[in-house]
């Protein structure tokens, strides 16, 4: 059984990997938001033609979670669509040098990974950074900017139109 789950996750993964210029993913890697319609593309691209099962066979393999996120997960983020949603924030002359390297080590994550929940903030590599976290290196007003950035970048793996 888990043999077959490992087996089942490494093909999904390639198979997304392998389209990643299909219109839908190269999207949720360039952080364009999404129609409904790039949606049921998307959920066509995966499911129709039986290679993948079905998307019961996805949620019982990854969990239940949002199909773009799911992609961009896989697929990770541009890094200068990263730098492109922060560019205001990295512009702000009062950031101090650790202050820089906590923004840099999430525009790295975000790449990598695609998606971020505010958890991660209080786990390496963050806590790297200061033990403390996010809440340890910014301000609250600072935090809160970042956390609705973060916001921004998830919403627009998920359909806005």
């Amino acid at each position: 059984m888990v043999n077959d789950l490992r087996a089942y996750r490494s093909k999904v993964e390639a198979y997304i990997r392998e389209n990643s210029d299909y219109l839908v993913i190269h999207k949720l890697k360039h952080n364009i938001p999404l129609s409904s319609g790039d949606l049921n593309l998307l959920e066509r691209m995966l499911f129709d033609q039986g290679h993948l099962g079905t998307k019961a066979d996805l949620v019982t393999a990854y969990g239940e979670q949002p199909l773009g996120l799911f992609v961009r997960s896989i697929v990770g983020l541009d890094e200068q669509a990263v730098r492109d949603a922060f560019r205001d924030f990295i512009a702000d002359s009062s950031l101090n040098a650790q202050q820089i390297r906590f923004v840099d080590q999430l525009v790295k994550f975000l790449t990598s990974k695609g998606t971020f929940s505010t958890e991660a903030f209080f786990e390496p590599p963050f806590t790297d950074i200061h033990s403390g976290g996010i809440t340890e290196v910014f301000d609250m007003d600072k935090t809160g900017k970042i956390i609705s950035l973060l916001d921004r970048l998830n919403a627009n793996s998920d359909e806005v139109g």
